[in-house]
């Protein structure tokens, strides 16, 4: 019976996540990437009272359509720039993976995208700062930008859904789940 209740109050919460569309201001939305231009926007979710953490990323065209979107939960890192760090490198190196050229990643970390510019940062972060400037220079055409947080909502769900995934292995989405339909489509670009 406790299993039951259980099972039916997320089914309520789950229900009530899918009915809450996430209202944006004009000024602070997603902007969609040129055409024949591709966006991915990463996120990462550190809860300093979990001992793991999320990380997400979103890839869409210029019509705001998804394209892929992948979510993962890690043991928990030492700082929330580490997070934002770690879902980067693996949003971009599936970018790579997936070949895709003509690029513009958005995350929503000043600091990171500070410090990738810089090619140097915090010691938390260098390894990984060194490893995505590698990446990078053998990718195409591409940019690396800061997104305030209203403009990288899609991602930023993705991330703290990832943390109630059950396990550290990867899921890569190539049709929307309903929990995230609603923030997708508050984002698509107004025709």
């Amino acid at each position: 019976m406790e299993d039951l209740d259980e099972w039916n109050s997320r089914d309520v919460i789950e229900r009530k996540e899918m009915n809450t569309t996430p209202v944006i201001r004009e000024e602070e939305r997603w902007i969609p990437p040129p055409q024949n231009w591709l966006k991915c926007n990463s996120d990462g979710a550190w809860d300093k009272t979990k001992d793991h953490c999320g990380i997400g990323w979103v890839l869409r065209n210029h019509r705001g359509d998804v394209i892929w979107m992948g979510g993962k939960r890690l043991p928990r890192v030492r700082f929330p720039i580490e997070v934002e760090a770690k879902s980067f490198r693996w949003a971009l190196s599936m970018m790579v993976r997936f070949n895709y050229t003509n690029l513009i990643f958005e995350m929503d970390c000043k600091e990171l995208v500070q410090a990738l510019v810089e090619k140097n940062g915090r010691p938390s972060i260098h390894a990984y700062i060194q490893d995505i400037n590698q990446m990078l220079a053998k990718m195409g055409d591409h940019q690396v930008a800061f997104r305030g947080r209203q403009g990288n909502a899609v991602a930023d769900r993705i991330a703290k859904e990832a943390l109630s995934f059950e396990n550290n292995a990867h899921v890569l989405f190539s049709v929307m789940p309903s929990w995230i339909k609603a923030f997708v489509e508050v984002e698509k670009p107004i025709v």
